[in-house]
């Protein structure tokens, strides 16, 4: 993203060294452009990823027990980090693409995945992706929990929840909603500016106190 700014160039050793980035710079990209498609790409395996894991979860038995057993809490927990996973998802989806297909689960809306991921589906309106990425946010605050021990780093937690919320609510002009999203996480006291802003790149502070939610690099 940051190529297509005054943030940033490509670098390489020519431009056809990741010729897609090359183009994205440019602003000469196509349908048929590498890196548009591998972002369309891979963010819909990980919505239909999330929406098949949640469907499993919530799955029930003709005397209406759950299929798969476990402590009410992990379920809930596991739920709320699909959840997040997919509003992610479907926030980079409509920052690059605008409208697009909206994949759920029969937990949302009563249908089997397998309906729901019908290659003929058309674009949904960008403002009812939105409101998915609220609902699935909502649910993820709600049963996440505040912070995760060192061997879970990288797991969604609630400050992410609310933190991704927020950018949601900015990106719709809903100030007053972004602003309480903002709140919630400063107000956790979890998270805080560094006092010397290069140390944010030092590659031994990979989870310095400014960081909200990231992948874990091993």
């Amino acid at each position: 993203g940051s190529v297509m700014s005054d943030d940033a160039i490509k670098g390489g050793e020519s431009d056809g060294d990741q010729q897609g980035i090359f183009d994205c710079m440019n602003f000469s990209a196509t349908p048929n452009t590498d890196v548009p498609y591998w972002i369309w790409r891979d963010l819909y395996k990980m919505v239909a990823n999330s929406s098949f894991a949640i469907d499993i979860m919530v799955e029930k038995d003709q005397n209406d027990n759950y299929v798969l057993t476990m402590d009410e809490s992990v379920r809930n927990r596991y739920i709320a980090e699909c959840k997040f996973l997919r509003a992610y998802s479907y926030f980079r989806l409509v920052r690059n693409f605008g409208d697009v297909m909206l994949y759920t689960s029969r937990e949302d809306d009563g249908t089997s995945h397998g309906e729901d991921t019908k290659s003929s589906q058309p674009r949904a309106d960008i403002s009812d992706v939105y409101a998915q990425m609220e609902i699935d946010l909502q649910f993820a605050s709600a049963n996440l929990p505040p912070s995760v021990q060192s061997s879970e780093l990288g797991r969604a937690t609630k400050g992410a929840a609310n933190g991704l919320l927020a950018k949601v609510y900015l990106y719709q002009e809903n100030w007053i909603e972004a602003r309480a999203q903002c709140e919630f996480v400063m107000d956790s006291e979890l998270y805080d500016l560094e006092a010397n802003y290069g140390d944010i790149f030092k590659s031994n502070n990979q989870w310095g106190k400014e960081v909200v939610w990231a992948l874990h690099m091993i």
